[in-house]
């Protein structure tokens, strides 16, 4: 099977995906501001090469006109990761640039130092909102303000106890060799990436993540077009500095655990308030047992949740069109994947961890997987409840009847952000008799004709765009109810909660009653806040 994940190239993508809106998937697909996605399927569209000519054309009579640009007034480009062009680079390395640049600086900031993780708040009191949970091992910088901490290069305040540890740290620019060469560490995080930029002199306001092979490992500075990058993928461990890729290094030992990360996020209050009692303090508490780190997404509305948490998800997509469950799936994720995660875990908002077990677990027995699905929902029970194997992906119609994406895993690489990409385009057909999945279970269940919930929702998309193109599938992992622990399994009334077994990791609540679900499992003391 090939391994997406070490090349550029997408998986080849069968046409059309949709025999029923080609036109629109196209529309979105082929958007000028996201044509970095077509990168590696094939040769760019006729209007592409005309903008292309144009844009040489016009930079040749600049330069006839005025001459070459002087190197000394020349302005750091910055890049962001939807960026579509690039202008040409006006010095060839740093010693070129007017500012200062350093090969080592010190800069002081605020090391977790204690088991648990610290929680990020939206202001200065800590009945506000938590916008991450950070964990030990985790390096901080800011500015203090009486008793907390303003964050550089992030948003929010963290209160200063005991739990936190004041530290000079020294970062160090090297053009050869690794880290470990000169006996320190990559640096891992993007805002400690941000502040190396700073103290030594490379002044960006932006990083880049890195998605290709054969990069040096954390941050890294490209000296030939004056860029800021971060490789988090685990396939760079260990590699160094190579040509104009210069690694940044500092002292502190690699956090590798808070690159594996659980995302939540909910709107209203029905949900904010369910979440801000029960189910974000126990997830804080499961990931401070491993170290994980908590990316919160919380708004009051759907509109503030859209625009404050999710404004740079697909710039130039109207995600208003999409289907709002799905956006808030593939969104989550994508923020995660933003801030450098690794790994990402989605559980809803109103699911909780019941078992200390760390979730890498589901990932052992598959490590090339990229997305790690349950198959235990009790749409068409006797299929799923009968699957033959304790893991293992079967026919497509098999997944598109027992999938339940209460609770996922997702690997970040190349193939998985361009099928979430793809799942969120097919959000807009679910009202096509194509994405029915009644025909493939003697129950007659069809994910996207749930009563309360006809033509929309996630499982509705992903089971749609499976359907579309089953190869997919050989990038999944399936985790059926008959493994121990099971990965996932629906709770649903507090009547049923003598069904539920005992070496349960996620508990889903999929009824109505939300609030009747969550309180059965703390009542039973099965949900664990503290």
């Amino acid at each position: 099977m090939t391994n997406y994940r070490q090349t550029r190239q997408f998986p080849p993508q069968k046409e059309p995906l949709s025999t029923h809106h080609p036109d629109e998937f196209e529309d979105i697909a082929n958007r000028e501001d996201l044509v970095h996605w077509r990168h590696g399927l094939g040769m760019p569209k006729p209007q592409y090469w005309v903008a292309a000519f144009l844009l040489l054309a016009a930079s040749m009579m600049m330069i006839l006109s005025y001459g070459f640009p002087r190197q000394n007034n020349a302005a750091m480009e910055i890049h962001t990761v939807n960026a579509v062009a690039q202008l040409p680079a006006v010095a060839t390395n740093e010693e070129q640039v007017s500012f200062t640049v350093k090969d080592s600086a010190v800069a002081t900031g605020w090391k977790i130092v204690c088991g648990h993780n610290v929680n990020v708040r939206m202001a200065k009191i800590t009945t506000s909102g938590v916008l991450e949970s950070k964990p030990k091992c985790a390096i901080l910088f800011g500015k203090k303000e009486g008793a907390w901490i303003k964050l550089q290069h992030e948003p929010g305040y963290m209160l200063i106890t005991r739990l936190l540890k004041k530290t000079r740290v020294t970062f160090t620019k090297i053009r050869t060799g690794t880290c470990r060469d000169i006996k320190q560490f990559p640096v891992m995080e993007r805002s400690a990436c941000q502040t190396a930029a700073l103290v030594l002199g490379l002044t960006v306001d932006k990083t880049i993540l890195s998605r290709e092979a054969a990069q040096p490992e954390g941050c890294f500075w490209k000296a030939d077009d004056l860029s800021l990058w971060l490789n988090a993928l685990p396939i760079n461990r260990g590699n160094g500095a190579v040509g104009a890729r210069h690694s940044i290094c500092w002292h502190q030992n690699p956090c590798y655990s808070g690159l594996n990360c659980l995302v939540q996020t909910a709107f209203g209050s029905k949900y904010t308030s369910l979440s801000n009692k029960y189910t974000l303090p126990n997830k804080i508490r499961y990931s401070s047992t491993f170290g994980y780190r908590v990316i919160v997404s919380q708004q009051p509305t759907k509109a503030k949740l859209m625009s404050k948490e999710f404004g740079d998800c697909f710039l130039g997509v109207n995600l208003n069109e999409l289907d709002v469950q799905t956006v808030l799936k593939i969104c989550s994720v994508m923020k995660g994947f933003r801030a450098g995660c690794q790994t990402v875990m989605w559980t809803d908002a109103d699911a909780a961890v019941l078992s200390d077990t760390p979730f890498d677990f589901w990932m052992r027995g598959n490590p090339t997987a990229n997305v790690y699905w349950s198959v235990s929902d009790i749409g068409a029970k006797e299929k799923c409840w009968g699957w033959n194997s304790r893991t293992g992906c079967h026919a497509y119609q098999d997944f598109v009847s027992c999938l339940n994406a209460g609770a996922v895993i997702f690997r970040n690489s190349f193939w998985t952000e361009y099928f979430l990409y793809r799942v969120l385009a097919r959000s807009r057909h679910l009202a096509d008799p194509f994405c029915d999945t009644s025909p493939f279970n003697t129950r007659g269940f069809d994910q996207c004709g749930l009563p309360d919930a006809p033509n929309s929702g996630d499982q509705c998309a992903i089971a749609c765009e499976v359907k579309a193109d089953p190869s997919v599938m050989h990038n999944f992992e399936c985790l059926s109810d008959r493994m121990s622990p099971v990965f996932q399994t629906v709770a649903l009334s507090r009547n049923w909660m003598h069904l539920l077994r005992k070496d349960v990791f996620i508990a889903n609540c999929i009824l109505k009653d939300k609030w009747n679900c969550i309180q059965a499992l703390v009542d039973l003391g099965r949900l664990k806040t503290r």
